[in-house]
């Protein structure tokens, strides 16, 4: 099953009118659609496009196929009552919170890596992050567990030369940007990478699911793209930096002509120290709270 979540999608929602980006993920061979903006105006747009373009009708029959027979081997054909006492417990136990931290780990894709991830020298450098608020971060924080690391902050206000200009000493810029950013931030923070970039200075984009953003991947020697700005991806990206983890996703879209579906790089952990949830060591959460 392909599922996309549209709230993910803020920047296509943003070029289109309501309805219009749910119909064109479904004929780009999405099955589910999660929590669209507007349903009834999805609703119509995808019943128009079925009126223009018929054939789509079978794809149509094909994804509530698959959607129905997932439900099945689900075990959701069975009625079953439900302990409201205990709902809360049961979706977010231990298990659930391994299983989310191990598909996000999966999913982290090094779209491009020219020889610069993992960084593996963390003496004698210095290290900035470009941020694009002042709000400190998981990110920040776990970036901060491997390096002692500068902070430059791109405003609204904020002017190319006046960045460069604070980011002249430093030897590995890492930049944190997402869906979120507005567009003439977004433009700045791009500018002043490029810049170093063809510096010959070492940058590394780490992108949080800005889709407008992911179609420059190709003009830099480091970007790593995580999909999502959540504490899951902002604790693992890091790790995939600086060697703690490997990064083996693959892109599950074409963003450009040149950073097509499918591209990604594995990038192999060097065993440096990392970070993960208790369970990934066969301890018990609960139990580690009590000794606390």
């Amino acid at each position: 099953l392909v599922i996309l979540d549209m709230p993910g999608t803020h920047s296509m929602n943003n070029r289109y009118r309501s309805g219009d980006a749910e119909a064109l993920a479904f004929k780009a061979g999405n099955h589910m659609l999660v929590a669209p903006k507007d349903i009834a105006s999805s609703i119509k747009k995808i019943k128009k496009l079925l009126g223009r373009e018929p054939a789509l009708y079978q794809r149509l029959d094909s994804a509530v196929k698959k959607i129905l027979l997932a439900k099945y081997r689900a075990g959701l054909f069975a009625r079953d009552s439900v302990n409201i006492n205990t709902v809360k417990t049961n979706l977010n136990s231990a298990g659930a919170a391994m299983l989310n931290w191990n598909l996000h780990e999966q999913s982290i894709t090094a779209v491009r890596n020219e020889g610069v991830l993992p960084v593996v020298n963390l003496d004698n450098k210095t290290f900035t992050c470009v941020s694009p608020d002042e709000a400190s971060t998981t990110f920040d924080a776990y970036l901060k567990k491997y390096i002692n690391i500068n902070r430059v902050v791109v405003g609204a206000k904020s002017n190319t030369a006046t960045l460069l200009k604070q980011l002249s000493g430093s030897d590995v810029i890492i930049a944190r940007i997402n869906a979120a950013v507005e567009g003439n931030i977004k433009e700045t923070m791009l500018n002043v990478l490029l810049q170093l970039q063809a510096q010959g200075r070492m940058v590394i984009v780490c992108d949080f699911g800005s889709n407008d953003m992911v179609v420059h991947a190709e003009n830099f020697n480091a970007y790593v793209y995580a999909y999502t700005d959540n504490a899951y991806v902002q604790t693992l990206v890091p790790q995939v930096v600086f060697g703690a983890l490997s990064a083996t996703g693959r892109l599950p879209f074409s963003a450009s002509a040149t950073v097509q579906q499918g591209s990604g790089r594995t990038v192999q952990h060097i065993a440096r120290l990392g970070y993960a949830l208790p369970e990934a060591v066969m301890m018990n959460e609960n139990t580690l709270h009590e000794v606390d």
